[in-house]
Order: structure tokens, then sequence, then C-alpha cells
């Protein structure tokens, strides 16, 4: 469902709809238009570029906005990069580093960060703590928490029921495609999470 609501792929059925107003999304660039923004479950095949290095990776969402005439400002390109390392505490020998060469934990923080580059409404997001060591986790959670104070708003969908009561303010549990509860902050309860979804 989350992947449908940023047009990757688009929706059978059903409608879409932002305060109220039916929004179209059938492609990605739907999304984005509509300011959406999407970071994946798996890093390595749907997120990062593998060939590629820190800078490219962190901004090649606005990538359009380092070029002209056809040629990258590879000097503009590191000074965003390395506010955007300073921004979510990415560590990597340099902004030159391959992208391979970062732990779990700052792949999925670079990932994090091109999501928020974009500027977007609404981010998706899909087990956003899947595959990072105990520390990045609460990096990464604490920095969600901390954008969600600046405006930003999120979809989250994880399996990960503690994970899912720390960063939400509501809760949809969803069974066989269809909805099959709804909880408020006030009433969060690991256990009737789990039976709603059983």
């Amino acid at each position: 469902m989350v992947k449908s609501l940023f047009g990757y792929p688009a929706a059978d059925s059903g409608e879409i709809r932002r305060d109220g107003a039916k929004t179209d999304i059938h492609t990605p660039l739907d999304a984005i238009a509509a300011g959406i923004g999407f970071i994946p479950e798996d890093r390595q095949a749907l997120g990062l570029f593998g060939q590629m290095d820190l800078k490219f990776n962190l901004c090649m969402a606005g990538i359009d906005g380092f070029s002209r005439w056809g040629l990258l400002d590879k000097k503009r390109l590191s000074l965003v990069c390395a506010s955007m390392t300073r921004m979510l505490a990415i560590k990597a020998s340099s902004y030159d580093a391959s992208i391979r060469s970062l732990s779990g934990g700052n792949q999925q923080k670079v990932l994090s960060s091109r999501g928020v580059a974009v500027k977007p409404d609404i981010l998706l997001m899909i087990e956003p703590t899947r595959g990072v060591d105990v520390g990045a986790k609460q990096e990464i959670s604490e920095k969600i928490l901390a954008l969600s104070d600046e405006g930003y708003s999120f979809i989250i969908s994880s399996t990960e029921i503690d994970e899912l009561i720390l960063l939400s303010d509501r809760i949809l549990v969803m069974k066989k495609g269809r909805i099959s509860g709804e909880m408020l902050r006030s009433d969060f309860d690991s256990e009737a999470i789990v039976n709603l979804a059983l």
C-alpha cells in the first residue's frame, strides 16, 4: 500500500486523498509533484547507487539543481553534502568515499537524508531501521521525531511494533489488504496491535 501511495506501482483500486481532495498518483513523478517523498525498505536494491560515492548518493534526488549545461557543480555538491552529513551525523572517511564503504546505519541515514532533501510534505518510509545496529536505530528514530517537530509528516510501514509505538501519533493495522484496526497514541498497546493483525 505504501508503495502505491508513491505510484510504485500505481494502485489497482481506491482513491488517494490529501486534505479531502482527490490526488491522482500513477507514477513516482506524480507523487513527487504532489509533495510526497519515499524511502524504500531495501537500501541496496532500491535505494542506493552502489557504484557512486557519498556525495552523489546524498544529492541524487535533487541532482538537476547541481548541474548547468550538462556539467555538475562539484563544489556546490560538496557544500550541500557537508551540511547533510552534519545534520544526520553521517560518518564517512570523505565525501568521495564509496557508499559501500559506509556502515549499514550510515547508508540508511544517507537514504533518509535524500528523502528529506527534496523537502516533501509527506515522507513515506518502509522499515526505516531495518538491518542497522541499535545505536543507528536510535539515531534514525530521533531524527524522524525531530523532523516531525519541524513540520514534516511521515507515513511509516514497519513490522516492529515498538518502533511504531515510539514514532507514531496514529497506527493503522492491516490484515489481508484491509484496515483491521486504528489506534491513537493514548490507546497504544502492543498486545492489542498484534491481535488486530492476527
